[in-house]
C-alpha cells in the first residue's frame, strides 16, 4: 500500500499517452462534439415540449435542465501547443449533467480515462507482472430499473466485500480474490425488442494471476442468485490501452438506444447515485470536477475558438499566443 500511496502522490496528470501531434485528430474530435451537442439539443427540445406532462417537482427540474443544456458547450476554446504536438481544451461552459448531456459525458469520460490510465501505467512500472483486463458483470433484465439497479449494486458491494476479506487474509477464495485493483462504472440501456431494462457494469481489473471466466461466472451466480453472465477480455491494445479504458468511462446511459422519454425516466431514477466505483490499487484516484484540460505552462500555442450553430461547431477565430 506504500507503493500505491507513492504512485498516487507522484502522478501529475502530465503523462504522455500519445506522442503524435494531436491536431491531426482535431476535426474528428470536433465532429464527435458536434454530434453530442446536437443530441443534447434534441433532448432539450423534447423537454420544452413535454415538461408539462411530468409531476410538478420533475417539471421544475426539467425546466432547469433545459436551460443548462441550452447554454452548455456553446463555445469551445482549444490551445494547440505546437511545440509538443498537444491540443488541450482550455475554456468552455459545461452543464455537468452527464446523464442527459452527451457532451458532458464525453468530457467526464475523458477525464476519468486519463487519471486512471496514468495510475495504471505508473503501478505497472512498479510491478511489471501487473496486468489489466476488462470485466463485465451483468444482472438479469427486468421491467423495474430501480429494482434491477439496486440488485446489481448490492451484488457489486458483496463482491467488493470478498475482495476486502481477501486483502485482510481472511478465509476467502475465488476469482474476486485475484482483483488487486479495479475501477468500474454502471451502464444502463433498454432492450429495443423486450423493452426490459438492462443495467450492467464494466470494470478495468488489475491482477497478477490469470482470471478464470467460468469460475467467475459461478461466483457471480452465488452472489446474485439469478445472474451469472460475465465476460473477461484482455486489453485489445496493451501497448496503448486508452481505448480499453474508454469502455469503462463511456456514457452511463445509452443515448443512441433510448428515446428521450426513456432517458428522462432513467435520469430521475439514477440522478445522484454513485455510478463509478473503485477499490484496491485504484482507491484514491479521483476524477477532476473541471471538464476542461490541464494546460502546460510557458509554452507558445495557437488559440482555436469554435462556436456552435445548428450546423455544428465551426472554427471562428485563430490566434497565435507567444509566451
Amino acid at each position: 500500500m506504500n507503493d500505491q500511496k507513492k504512485a498516487l502522490e507522484l502522478i501529475s496528470g502530465q503523462t504522455e499517452i500519445n506522442s503524435r501531434d494531436e491536431i491531426e485528430g482535431q476535426n474528428a474530435r470536433i465532429a464527435r462534439y458536434s454530434k453530442a451537442k446536437n443530441k443534447a439539443d434534441q433532448l432539450r427540445l423534447f423537454i420544452d415540449e413535454h415538461a408539462h406532462e411530468y409531476q410538478p417537482k420533475q417539471k421544475n427540474e426539467l425546466v432547469g435542465i433545459s436551460e443548462k443544456l441550452c447554454a452548455c458547450g456553446n463555445y469551445l476554446l482549444f490551445h494547440h501547443y505546437f511545440t509538443i504536438g498537444k491540443v488541450r481544451l482550455a475554456k468552455a461552459h459545461f452543464c455537468k449533467k452527464h446523464l442527459v448531456c452527451p457532451l458532458c459525458a464525453i468530457r467526464r469520460g475523458a477525464k476519468g480515462v486519463r487519471v486512471h490510465l496514468e495510475a495504471f501505467l505508473y503501478l505497472k512500472g512498479l510491478n511489471p507482472a501487473l496486468t489489466a483486463s476488462l470485466v463485465t458483470l451483468t444482472v438479469k433484465n427486468g421491467p423495474n430499473l430501480l429494482e434491477r439497479f439496486q440488485h446489481l449494486q448490492t451484488g457489486i458491494k458483496k463482491a467488493n466485500q470478498r475482495m476486502r476479506n481477501a486483502r485482510r487474509r481472511k478465509a476467502e477464495t475465488g476469482e474476486f480474490k485475484k482483483f488487486l485493483g479495479y475501477v468500474g462504472s454502471y451502464e444502463v440501456k433498454k432492450g429495443r425488442g423486450s423493452k426490459l431494462w438492462h443495467p450492467h457494469c464494466h470494470m478495468i481489473v488489475l491482477h497478477d494471476r490469470p482470471l478464470d471466466q467460468a469460475k467467475l461466472s459461478e461466483e457471480w451466480r452465488d452472489i446474485m442468485g439469478d445472474s451469472f453472465v460475465v465476460d473477461i477480455s484482455p486489453l485489445q491494445n496493451p501497448d496503448d490501452p486508452a481505448a480499453d479504458f474508454c469502455e469503462v468511462f463511456k456514457y452511463a446511459l445509452k443515448f443512441s438506444s433510448m428515446v428521450p422519454s426513456e432517458l428522462l425516466e432513467a435520469y430521475f431514477i439514477l440522478a445522484g447515485k454513485r455510478l463509478i466505483f473503485s477499490g484496491g490499487l485504484f482507491r484514491g484516484v479521483e476524477i477532476p470536477e473541471d471538464l476542461t484540460d490541464d494546460l502546460p505552462e510557458d509554452l507558445p500555442y495557437i488559440e482555436l475558438m469554435y462556436r456552435y450553430t445548428e450546423a455544428g461547431y465551426s472554427l471562428t477565430e485563430v490566434k497565435r499566443i507567444e509566451k
